[in-house]
Formats: C-alpha cells, sequence, structure tokens
C-alpha cells in the first residue's frame, strides 16, 4: 500500500479539500472525467456524512497494488465506529470496515502506475489547504510586523 497523504476532517472546508484533492488525484491515476467526477462527488458526500456522525476524522488517500490491477483508495479514520454509508457502494468496487476505519477502492484500467504519477499524486495530497496557506501568511505578517517594532 502507497499512502499519498492525509486530509484532516475538522470541519466543512475538508468536504471541498477531500472533493477537488480526490478528483484531482483520479485524474492523475488514468481515470476518465466522468468517472474521476462520480468518484470525487463520492468522497465529498461520503466526507460530509462522516462530520454528520463524528467531530473530527482523516481522510487518506493511497494506492493498493493487487496482483492484476492497481487501486485507488480512500479511507476514513474517525474517533468512534461509523455506520455504513449505504449510498457509496455504487461508486466504488469494494467497500471494508476495520473498526473505526472504512476503506473504499476503486479499480484502475489501463496500464499500471509509474512512480512519476505517484509522486505526482502524493503532492496533490499533501499540498496546503487555502486556509492553511492563509494561516501560515498571517503568522509570517505578525513575525514581521513584531521584528518590526523591536527594531
Amino acid at each position: 500500500m502507497t499512502r499519498f497523504g492525509q486530509i484532516p476532517l475538522t470541519g466543512s472546508d475538508a468536504i471541498f479539500e477531500g472533493r477537488t484533492k480526490a478528483r484531482r488525484v483520479a485524474v492523475e491515476m488514468g481515470l476518465d472525467d466522468v468517472a474521476s467526477t462520480r468518484l470525487s462527488t463520492a468522497v465529498s458526500q461520503t466526507v460530509r456524512w462522516t462530520l454528520r456522525h463524528e467531530e473530527a476524522g482523516i481522510l487518506e488517500i493511497g494506492l493498493d497494488s493487487g496482483v492484476t490491477h492497481d487501486y485507488l483508495t480512500f479511507s476514513i479514520t474517525t474517533g468512534n465506529p461509523i455506520p455504513e454509508p449505504v449510498f457509496l457502494h455504487h461508486f466504488v468496487d469494494s467497500l471494508s470496515w476495520s473498526g473505526a476505519t472504512m476503506t473504499a477502492c476503486v479499480q484502475l484500467t489501463g496500464a499500471r502506475v509509474d512512480e512519476r504519477s505517484i509522486a505526482k499524486a502524493c503532492a496533490i495530497v499533501r499540498e496546503e489547504s487555502r486556509d492553511e496557506l492563509l494561516t501560515e501568511i498571517r503568522a509570517k505578517n505578525e513575525a514581521l510586523e513584531a521584528s518590526k517594532e523591536a527594531a
């Protein structure tokens, strides 16, 4: 299993971030526009559904290499076990639970995924969100102002 990265599910911003990153990773992994859009919608709905049942969690996106096919995986882990999202069965090839972790897998078609695509997918998932960038900019501005006042 190759882990591309995690997205914290701490608020409504996670819905947009999960959907956007899931779609971009799906396209990078070779899914066509229709399949990647359906998948990103499913991720969005699942994150929204999860936030209704739990205050916080983690969405992890990865790649599982099977014997004949690669599978794009989306795992959601929360503090407590969550009920089955029945609607998700229409969008994924398999759905499984282990404690408070739900994992959905989508079979990738075509050639095996190469190292370049894996590196790009990791970069997509690990990109800072807009809110994280704004927080970082605010902190740097405050530090500059503080050092300016001290001088």
